[in-house]
């Protein structure tokens, strides 16, 4: 039976993650722990991989982080270990980010009678995903889309609809003040994010050669980690072989990525399938407009002549004209794009705004908590 919860209480929320490495869904457990309203919530953090990138979660007030090693991949004693931690703590609330880490939520929830959440922070799920999903869904009170292409994908592979909230950025990171400026001598484009299948740097290299001599001053920066081997060496290999060593430059994941983003004058993202990225946001609020691919929701944040521009995935063509198109405006454009990207932010995309919206549901299911069992 579920544990009741008293009217006036706080309530105790438990994400749970893998890890606090580098990462989207790590960065928004965090803000979304921040954000969240301490004379109404207590928080904790679980994570059972100890690995902590952002080293400021561990001593934020109103946060309790705890490490909960697993032993192995499958470790069948974790979700007992998870749920006797809920117990303890008298957690009221598991809510999971991503998929593998709601496998371990939906289990210790069950066991220790607390309701769990399952956020999802993708698209380009596989069949397998669905037949899990299929079969262990129901477990959740509620599963939560960071994208709405999310929501629908999800629909389609297991009938179930569920609610939308998208990601949210925190704008004390850059502030208001920010200086833009425009370089005529200059022509700096920055793209962010792992080097893999999924971030389709190709394209974007394939469409720099089409351009490389109408744009003076071109330099081309791919900022990340690699996470797929063979695709590094394609990127590495196509740089030789059109000879754009002395245009692009791979560099690696950095604590300081916001700034360099900041200091460029164009984000390009060519990735194949998104959620809603957190680069994106980072670039607009930075006042760098950006030029996506039109996947999952980038249409929210790149509004085609305002914030920045869309082409077709894929289609590098399209994305050196765009390019070009980008380039080719007055720098009192280019500015005024990127003030109309930070105020978009500002007004629909903060990390206060994600918190009211879950705060909601999980105000929710508490309720639902106290009125299944008075």
């Amino acid at each position: 039976m579920s544990r009741k919860s008293s009217p006036g209480k706080k309530i105790n929320i438990l994400y749970l993650i893998a890890s606090l490495d580098s990462g989207g869904a790590e960065r928004q457990v965090i803000e979304l722990a921040r954000s969240l309203d301490k004379s109404r919530y207590n928080v904790f953090i679980v994570i059972y991989h100890n690995r902590i990138h952002f080293k400021e979660i561990q001593d934020a007030p109103g946060i309790t982080l705890t490490v909960l090693e697993k032993k192995f991949k499958y470790d069948p004693r974790f979700p007992f270990r998870l749920a006797y931690f809920c117990k303890q703590n008298k957690i009221d609330i598991i809510h999971a980010y991503s998929e593998s880490a709601g496998f371990w939520g939906r289990l210790a929830g069950k066991l220790a009678g607390v309701p769990s959440i399952t956020h999802i922070q993708n698209t380009n799920y596989s069949p397998s995903f669905f037949r899990g999903e299929r079969l262990m869904g129901w477990m959740d009170t509620e599963i939560i889309a960071n994208s709405y292409a999310g929501r629908d994908e999800y629909k389609r592979g297991t009938g179930r609809d569920i609610p939308v909230i998208q990601n949210g950025m925190n704008l004390d990171l850059i502030p208001e003040n920010i200086a833009k400026s425009v370089y005529p001598k200059k022509f700096r484009i920055i793209s962010a994010g792992r080097i893999s299948k999924q971030k389709n740097y190709l394209c974007l290299l394939k469409g720099i050669n089409e351009i490389r001599n109408q744009i003076p001053g071109l330099i081309v920066e791919i900022w990340g980690r690699v996470m797929h081997r063979n695709k590094l060496e394609e990127i590495e290999t196509f740089i030789k072989e059109r000879h754009l060593e002395n245009i692009v430059f791979l560099k690696s994941a950095s604590d300081q990525i916001i700034k360099e983003i900041a200091e460029s004058d164009l984000l390009v993202m060519t990735s194949l399938w998104e959620g809603f990225p957190n680069v994106v946001m980072e670039a607009l609020a930075c006042k760098t407009p950006v030029i996506s691919s039109d996947v999952a929701d980038l249409s929210w944040l790149v509004r085609n002549g305002e914030t920045g521009f869309l082409f077709p995935s894929d289609d590098y063509n399209a994305l050196a004209q765009r390019i070009l198109e980008f380039y080719r405006l007055t720098s009192e454009k280019r500015l005024e794009m990127g003030e109309k990207g930070r105020k978009h932010i500002g007004e629909n995309y903060t990390t206060a705004i994600m918190a009211q919206k879950t705060g909601a549901i999980y105000d929710k299911i508490t309720e639902a908590q106290r009125t299944a069992t008075e």
